[in-house]
């Protein structure tokens, strides 16, 4: 889920900044800067007043007449930023419900370990602290300092009985 996640970020960072046949060194360009673009090949050169209106080199004579265009111009279309925003509201969703699912899981284990006491009690040969919770009692345990064999005590009654 995670995995799904950082890739819908990826794409909505891809798909809402730039577009997605957007050349990557014209980011470093400065906006503003014309060029010349082939419509048919995409290929782009550098502004020239003599390469206006002729053919494009790469597509040949029969190719289609280059075409000016300015950096920082070319708006992001709708169903790209439509796309982005989709994706970043499905992690958004996605991120509140693990957060609603951690937090409602560790208020039953608080309410699971408040109706289960911590006892205390020692190993009858060596003496050894062992801490073990009520559902425990009754089970059989091995002394990890004198590796003896003994059974945790229960709930020992609180008031006299007659």
């Amino acid at each position: 889920m995670l995995r799904l996640s950082c890739f819908a970020l990826f794409v909505a960072g891809c798909l809402g900044s730039t577009g997605c046949d957007a050349d990557p060194n014209a980011a470093s360009a400065s906006k503003g800067k014309k060029i010349l673009i082939c419509p048919e090949c995409r290929l782009e050169y550098a502004y020239s007043d003599l390469l206006v209106g002729k053919p494009c080199p790469q597509c040949g004579p029969k190719g289609k007449k280059l075409e000016v265009a300015i950096f920082g111009e070319t708006p992001t279309p709708v169903w790209q930023k439509a796309i982005a925003i989709g994706l970043v509201a499905i992690v958004v969703v996605q991120g509140s419900i693990l957060f609603w699912l951690s937090r409602r899981g560790r208020k039953r284990k608080q309410a699971a370990r408040a109706a289960d006491p911590v006892l205390h009690c020692r190993c009858p040969y060596c003496k050894r602290k062992y801490k073990y919770h009520a559902h425990s009692s009754g089970q059989g345990v091995v002394c990890r300092q004198c590796k003896t064999a003994f059974v945790f005590p229960g709930l020992e009654p609180t008031g006299a009985e007659s």
